[in-house]
């Protein structure tokens, strides 16, 4: 399988218009911000805008969540990640440890998918913005119905909903149609709902094209909700994204 990854810098401008194929009694979909453009801050100073981040709620504590795919592990360290507004740009939050090291400095595999992800340990308030929940449902049946939040400055919110179904589900990774085509671009790290629940199924890793329509592949939720079930402690990113020696 062929994955095509979302590393590009900036914020997507993306104005896709709401999907309405799903029945208003599924539609249980979070509201207010949940996406935010995430800015690091190097090292080296240099800073980037790169994917996308969201926030968790998870046992009292809460976490910033991204991909690590795009992450430079040879820049020298990464001294902070803010997460800015993605209407305003305004910082919201900024977090200077991760939960533990991620899994994983590069993704090179489809079994690697389900280890992309950053969880940053969040130690002061989130100004603005909604906390999601995870969910640890271990296989998702054909057809299920999920909310794709498309990231768009040109929203107010940060985001316009689209409607995607699951096409495959294979443990480590999950791929969902899009009902319309999008040219994915800084979506990385972006939850998907479950349209039942409310809650992250996955984030997404990359994107393929299939017969003129979008298939975004994820990182499962459940893989994270696995990671967060032992315990560890918060680590600087200067050394957690960083070249392992």
């Amino acid at each position: 399988m062929r994955l095509r990854f979302l590393a590009l810098l900036g914020c997507a401008v993306l104005a896709v218009p709401l999907a309405t194929g799903l029945r208003a009694a599924d539609a249980s979909r979070p509201d207010g911000k949940l996406l935010f453009q995430p800015q690091f801050l190097w090292a080296n100073s240099e800073t980037t805008l790169q994917g996308t981040g969201y926030v968790i709620a998870h046992e009292g504590k809460t976490y910033g969540v991204t991909s690590i795919h795009f992450l430079n592990f040879n820049a020298g360290g990464l001294h902070s990640a803010t997460w800015l507004d993605v209407y305003s740009e305004r910082p919201l939050a900024t977090f200077r440890t991760s939960l533990g090291r991620p899994l994983r400095t590069a993704i090179t595999t489809p079994r690697h998918v389900a280890d992309d992800f950053l969880l940053l340990s969040l130690t002061g308030a989130l100004e603005e913005g909604t906390k999601l929940q995870l969910e640890t449902v271990e296989r998702y049946e054909v057809g299920t119905a999920f909310w794709f939040p498309s990231k768009s400055r040109d929203h107010e919110a940060g985001y316009v909903w689209i409607e995607a179904r699951v096409v495959e589900d294979a443990g480590h990774l999950i791929k969902v149609r899009l009902v319309e085509a999008i040219t994915p671009q800084s979506q990385s790290g972006s939850p998907l709902i479950n349209a039942a629940t409310g809650k992250v199924t996955g984030m997404v890793n990359s994107a393929e094209e299939e017969k003129g329509k979008t298939i975004l592949v994820l990182c499962p939720a459940r893989a994270i909700v696995k990671y967060l079930a032992r315990p560890r402690q918060p680590v600087s990113l200067q050394i957690s994204i960083s070249r392992r020696r």
